[in-house]
């Protein structure tokens, strides 16, 4: 999910359209290999690092 980034008409700062909807703010993992943001979990590495599988190319990453 790509969130737009919008100004307040304000006072001119910067503001992710999730904010405004009140939405909980989402971290975007990109993968290191082909540059995507479609991830999705894959387990913990150890039980503490979590790890990831990229939909696109199909690498695994931490």
């Amino acid at each position: 999910m790509e969130h737009k980034i919008i100004s307040c008409p304000h006072c001119g700062k910067i503001i992710p359209d999730y904010a405004l909807k009140g939405e909980p703010k989402r971290m975007t993992v990109t993968c290191p290999s082909c540059g995507s943001h479609r991830n999705s979990n894959d387990g913990k590495r150890g039980g503490k690092v979590q790890r990831y599988l990229c939909r696109d190319c199909g690498y695994r990453f931490t």
